[in-house]
């Protein structure tokens, strides 16, 4: 039945809307569900796989098992039936997504590196969702970004992840020149691309793969496998990934290096250990971002250093201005000294003692001026020379000695702030 007769007619409840893709097993179709009145996804397997009763048979009953399984991280299955022609199909619930691939070329296209806790927590999302389909022992045949999806939200959630495509059974995709194609072929694990049984170690691969891309932008690239065996591949790729970030902690680059070893039983032997990992890799890059950003000295405002220039200014302006007042030029010393000087008064040019008469001269004196004196004839003189009458020098009293009163000293202390 062509693709134009389905969408003429319901398959079960369901009609056909838009034609979204064409994965490697199955057509994808938009449909309507005319019951509950809701969009679902309708996943219908490819004739050339629909024809292999085997493998459509494991088609069915893996999309049986995933309809029992309820996880944010899942599609929910909504049904399990088959096309007018007797191709299987699953109709799951409508994801608002888009492919890990288009995510990974947009991180590559950026300047800057993918943060090592966003690449953690999805891929511990996609470890969530494995860990409960290995319960029903069921493992992903095709664990690439393509099959991965990222829902379209604003916030970031816990239900961001979505992985699709769990119902395929284990069988190799074959290009038609019968190899992995070259796209897929870095997540698929070694033992896998040998045509061997898988378990919880090739999941570890593979997610080791989407981690190590996330974190450096491109797949590993494994040394020839003689000498991986020979000098352990897990070294280079510990070494690649240290090279290409080394601002990892070192609980995240060696939870890649034991992912992506080559051997199986040198991986991680379970998904809870992932987990486990996953967690103290988480935690362990929330710590070195913490110490990062507290161990930085804080950036101060460029106006916080221009304030000591301008207080040096403003002090050099203040000593110049202060150097134009008079009393100021000649310094401290020099200033007390002017100002003293100008502040005391000038004593007189000469200080001549006054004498002052003794008391038996005072009493002549006043005698003299009482009694005038009575004439006397006229008499020769005589002839012997006369001695000289000594009149005591006088001598200047103490109270002639004028008092000197030392001249007030003023101290003048100017700062920067005057």
């Amino acid at each position: 039945m062509s693709a134009t007769d389905l969408f003429d007619q319901l398959i079960d409840q369901y009609k056909l809307e838009k034609h979204i893709g064409r994965r490697d097993f199955t057509d994808v179709y938009l449909a309507y569900d005319v019951d509950h009145n809701q969009s679902v996804e309708l996943e219908i397997l490819l004739p050339e796989y629909a024809g292999n009763a085997h493998f459509a048979q494991q088609f069915t009953q893996r999309a049986r098992a995933l309809g029992q399984l309820r996880h944010p991280n899942i599609a929910h299955v909504l049904q399990v039936g088959a096309t007018p022609d007797a191709r299987p199909y699953i109709a799951t619930e409508r994801v608002d997504g888009y492919p890990l691939t288009e995510r990974l070329a947009q991180l590559a296209q950026q300047p800057a590196a993918t943060h090592s806790i966003y690449a953690l927590k999805l891929v511990q999302q996609i470890t969530a969702a494995l860990l409960l389909t290995e319960r029903l022992d069921i493992y992903h045949n095709q664990l690439t970004p393509d099959h991965i999806l990222l829902k379209k939200v604003k916030l970031k959630a816990e239900d961001a992840v979505v992985v699709i495509n769990l119902g395929i059974p284990a069988q190799e995709k074959l290009s038609p020149n019968g190899r992995f194609s070259p796209t897929d072929q870095p997540y698929i694990s070694p033992e896998q691309q040998e045509g061997r049984p898988i378990d919880s170690r090739s999941h570890v691969y593979s997610l080791g793969v989407i981690l190590y891309t996330m974190l450096t932008g491109e797949p590993p690239q494994g040394p020839d496998p003689f000498w991986a065996r020979l000098l352990g591949a897990a070294r280079s790729n510990k070494a690649a990934l240290e090279k290409a970030r080394p601002d990892l902690a070192a609980e995240t680059v060696a939870l890649a290096a034991r992912c992506l070893r080559k051997e199986p039983r040198r991986r991680f032997q379970s998904l809870a250990e992932l987990v486990a990992a996953l967690d103290a890799a988480i935690a362990a890059e929330e710590l070195r971002i913490h110490t990062s950003a507290v161990s930085q000295p804080a950036r101060r405002p460029w106006a916080i250093y221009l304030l000591p220039l301008a207080l040096l200014l403003c002090l050099g302006g203040g000593f110049f201005a202060l150097r134009e007042i008079p009393g100021f030029a000649l310094g401290g010393a020099a200033a007390t000294a002017t100002v003293g000087a100008a502040v005391a008064p000038a004593p007189s040019a000469t200080a001549t003692p006054t004498a002052v008469p003794s008391p038996t001269t005072r009493a002549a004196t006043a005698v003299a001026a009482t009694n005038p004196p009575t004439a006397v004839p006229t008499t020769p003189p005589p002839t012997a020379t006369a001695t000289p009458t000594h009149s005591p020098t006088p001598r200047p009293s103490s109270t002639a000695t004028p008092s000197r009163t030392p001249p007030p000293q003023f101290r003048v202390t100017a700062n920067s702030a005057s």
